[in-house]
């Protein structure tokens, strides 16, 4: 059989649109790691921020396929991580579970922000996702320092930017969806 005529027919422009925004959503993620303040065991940078601007801008299929190739580029060594840094080392280290929890971070606060698409969806959907983020990040920081110092490293440092954050990411998605209309 030949296929060529359903190959002319085929528009590949909404797949590139699709695929730029995957490629540009994990550049994003990438340059918010360098925004970041060394602390032990888990930097503090502008990641979390960015991610739920993400999820909140984008349908959840860019924003997850956005973070999964932003995951894939620290997986095999790309420095896309905090300081320049990547590679199958961190992921498995200390913020490992902070760094895979990006993917949830950004798929629910995307997910839950559509529900109802007002404000309070949006600071829900950053929340929960935020609880899958820092659940996921000192349960697994824990096995390596034990909870009570994953806790007081992991969590209670970043008690006063979560909700700086999902301020800052919600202000800069409904400032970007007023210059789209």
């Amino acid at each position: 059989m030949n296929y060529t005529h359903l190959i002319k027919n085929v528009d590949t422009k909404p797949v590139l649109i699709y695929l730029a925004k995957i490629v540009i959503g994990s550049l994003f993620i990438a340059a918010s790691a360098q925004v970041s303040i060394p602390f032990y065991p888990v930097p503090i940078t502008l990641q979390p921020a960015a991610l739920m601007f993400l999820g909140l801008i984008a349908r959840p299929s860019v924003a997850m396929g956005a973070v999964g190739l932003y995951l894939f580029e620290a997986s095999i060594g790309l420095p896309v991580l905090s300081n320049f840094s990547g590679g199958p080392a961190h992921l498995l280290g200390t913020r490992g579970g902070f760094i895979l929890a990006f993917l949830p971070l950004a798929s629910i606060t995307s997910y839950v922000s559509r529900l109802y698409n007002t404000v309070w969806s949006q600071i829900l959907g950053c929340t929960l996702g935020n609880v899958a983020l820092y659940g996921s990040g000192v349960l697994w920081l824990s096995h390596f320092i034990g909870l009570s110092q994953a806790l007081q490293f992991g969590l209670y440092p970043f008690i006063l930017q979560i909700p700086l954050y999902i301020v800052l990411a919600i202000l800069s998605a409904r400032t970007i969806k007023l210059y789209k209309k």
